[in-house]
């Protein structure tokens, strides 16, 4: 109530998972300019609620000075235009936002595709000429909110990155397709799985990408319910995750709220709402059938294992509070979900489970594909 999501802040930072640097650290060392302390006595005025709720979760900022008001930041944009850029000028992350909003950009892609610029930069792959003069250095919170009205507009070297970071890696070339961290076109949020190593197959497994809401596992990892740099047992928790959050979201419930709902309330929900007696295994069945859908239209599209894994560099980098991830993992990880959601060592659904989830069409369009591949 009193801060917000702004309040992961400071403890995912003290864990070592705080996204830092484009994904070269896990801490901030200003952490505590962006921190929620810090933005609730410098700019919020108020806070708000969704219609009926009793968790004023959002807060209404301002920057007096600039005439800026708007709602947030949230964590991950204290992140991706935060410590990802290594800036620690709130004014700057507010003024992004801000902008954000205005041009209907998301945050964590035009914070993370800023980022990104800035290694490129700091690596020589980009340099002033392509910047228009703009010094793309870490920390350089003038230069981030211009590139945000340079994308929005597709101005100068904005235009690139208006396409995207895969398609702007691809165009920029000279390495920065290796630079580029994303799974399946999407970057990651704030969560660094190297030291919540289930993040690794939460962000691979994800239909759209390196998205943190299909299995919310570094809830339960930050709080102490697992293990976070272990691997065992990750598949079978992060699937029932999953498949509890995709059902749970048919009732368009609030992502918060629905964290907290344990499977075994989600049958009270059908009969206060609209008179159904379902069982729990109603709910399982329901969330593993969105899931198997979803996962046989991204076949069909032509995603694949290796669509699955986490970036490169994340292999191959360490953290002060974390090791590198090691492949063995990753794939014992996917190995053991795939199983566990009945699909084969490709990530393909098989046959017999989509029969018995009643996607009998489906089982129809994926068999022919599982032989191609």
């Amino acid at each position: 109530k009193q801060y917000g999501t702004p309040v992961l802040v400071d403890v995912v930072n003290e864990t070592g998972a705080l996204p830092t640097r484009y994904w070269h650290r896990g801490e901030f060392d200003e952490y505590e300019k962006i921190n929620a302390e810090t933005m609730r006595s410098r700019f919020v005025v108020a806070d708000r609620a969704c219609y009926s709720c009793v968790t004023p979760c959002g807060k209404i900022s301002v920057i007096r000075e600039g005439g800026v008001t708007l709602e947030g930041p949230e964590y991950e944009t204290l992140v991706s235009f935060g410590s990802l850029c290594e800036n620690s000028n709130l004014e700057s992350i507010l003024k992004a936002n801000e902008l954000c909003d205005k041009f209907g950009m998301d945050t964590m892609d035009a914070g993370n595709l800023i980022a990104f610029a800035m290694d490129c930069y700091e690596q020589g792959i980009i340099t002033t000429k392509d910047t228009e003069g703009i010094e793309l250095v870490w920390g350089n919170h003038e230069a981030i909110v211009q590139f945000v009205e340079k994308i929005a507009m597709r101005t100068g070297l904005g235009d690139i990155f208006a396409e995207g970071l895969v398609r702007a890696a691809k165009r920029i070339g000279k390495g920065a397709e290796k630079i580029a961290v994303h799974v399946k076109g999407m970057a990651p949020a704030g969560y660094d799985p190297r030291a919540l190593r289930g993040m690794a197959l939460a962000y691979g497994i994800a239909d759209r990408g390196a998205c943190h809401l299909p299995a919310t596992y570094y809830i339960f990892a930050l709080r102490g319910v697992v293990d976070r740099l272990s691997i065992e047992g990750n598949a079978a928790f992060i699937a029932d995750l999953g498949m509890r959050h995709a059902a749970s979201d048919t009732l368009i419930l609030c992502r918060f709220s629905r964290d907290a709902i344990p499977w075994e309330d989600l049958p009270r929900f059908s009969s206060l709402l609209w008179g159904a007696e379902t069982s729990v295994a109603d709910w399982k069945r329901l969330g593993e059938r969105i899931i198997t859908l979803a996962r046989s239209f991204s076949v069909r599209e032509g995603i694949h294992r290796e669509d699955d894994v986490v970036p490169e560099r994340l292999f191959k980098e360490p953290i002060s509070k974390a090791p590198a991830l090691k492949k063995s993992e990753v794939n014992k990880m996917l190995d053991e979900y795939y199983e566990v959601m009945g699909w084969d060592k490709n990530g393909v659904p098989t046959k017999e489970r989509l029969m018995e989830l009643g996607l009998e069409d489906v089982a129809g369009e994926i068999e022919p594909l599982r032989r191609k591949n």
